[in-house]
């Protein structure tokens, strides 16, 4: 005990530093906190918000050998929320989906009615009908709450995105686009009836008859890629050591998205929903849509977009404290998203 009391009577009479080990390792991860504090004070976070909009391309890939051809549309609007932390973008938000896509359908027929019963002509004479569909086009259009999450960098004024979206089905319709010809056949004819008096069948009739209400649509997960040109215009303006940042930004870019889970519901409904009550009336026939029938049962079926994306994004004020603002514009600026004009006590970063 004595000596270390003389051993702290002498640090104390010399003046000299009596600082533990442990102390030692303590001082230094507090300079260590402090300068790490400094480095994030520098690199700048932005929290943006704005408005997107894309449209463009839109088709089913489908392995069925009964489809070919696939075609459409889709067109986007919604929110946008993005992070950006440095040249890291994190991006997500709201949007609504209209989606159109088809397919070519190989030529077909089917017997109604489909139980095998009979329908009755005038004459009371039983026969069942022979619906045949040639050039065919089948279109399912899907009004759908989409979720993307999607993450990526910003380089000079280029950036890319990439990563995930949600899509949420609300409704849906289908519409088929054929040309039909009906003929009887009868148990007391060896060859088909085309033409009589007592009928109205038709042949090589072109029309377009809506299909019944899409009940079920699976929800849909594509991968989704993006990669575009950004212009900004930004202000930084630093006084007293406080830093306020604001932006807004206009980008142009190219996306595509593809189905990463199938999209094929399994079912065999009926080819046609016929009124029994007037069969001869093409134009009240509800054909089910060549993915809801037992044509394509056990069948891969995916979705693909690709287009062109507008989004607009502007950001919030926001103040920093900072302790070397000097330092944090010039890591601001070398994010390649701004030049630097020194004006007295004030300094304004503009894009080009």
């Amino acid at each position: 005990m004595q000596k270390k009391d003389a051993q702290f009577s002498e640090c104390y009479n010399s003046g000299c530093s009596c600082f533990s080990r442990s102390s030692l390792f303590s001082l230094i991860a507090v300079m260590a906190m402090l300068l790490s504090c400094g480095t994030l004070s520098a690199q700048l976070i932005y929290h943006q918000v704005g408005a997107v909009a894309y449209g463009g391309y839109s088709t089913m890939f489908s392995d069925a050998d009964v489809v070919s051809n696939g075609r459409g549309y889709n067109t986007t609007i919604g929110a946008d929320y993005e992070l950006q932390y440095g040249h890291l973008l994190f991006s997500t938000g709201l949007a609504f989906q209209w989606r159109s896509a088809g397919v070519d359908v190989a030529n077909d027929s089917v017997m109604y009615p489909f139980d095998g019963t009979y329908l009755y002509d005038t004459q009371n004479s039983p026969f069942r009908m022979n619906i045949i569909t040639e050039q065919r086009s089948d279109y399912h259009r899907v009004g759908e709450i989409q979720i993307p999450a999607l993450v990526g960098g910003i380089y000079g004024h280029l950036y890319f995105l990439g990563g995930l979206k949600l899509n949420i089905p609300l409704f849906g319709v289908s519409r088929t686009y054929a040309h039909f010809t009906t003929q009887g056949f009868y148990d007391k004819y060896l060859q088909p009836v085309t033409s009589a008096s007592f009928h109205g069948f038709v042949s090589d009739y072109a029309t377009s008859v809506r299909g019944p209400r899409l009940k079920t649509i699976p929800v849909d997960l594509l991968a989704s890629f993006e990669i575009g040109y950004n212009f900004s215009r930004t202000e930084d303006m630093t006084r007293a050591g406080e830093k306020t940042v604001s932006e807004m930004r206009m980008r142009l870019a190219l996306y595509a998205d593809y189905s990463i889970i199938p999209q094929h519901v399994n079912s065999a409904l009926s080819p046609f929903f016929v009124d029994a009550s007037r069969p001869y009336d093409i134009d009240s026939y509800e054909p089910a849509n060549i993915f809801a029938t037992d044509k394509t049962l056990d069948t891969y079926l995916a979705n693909f977009n690709v287009g062109v994306k507008f989004t607009v994004l502007f950001g919030n004020k926001q103040k920093f404290k900072c302790l070397n603002c000097d330092a944090a514009i010039d890591a601001n600026a070398a994010t390649g998203l701004h030049r630097r004009d020194n004006r007295q006590t004030n300094t304004t970063i503009r894009t080009r």
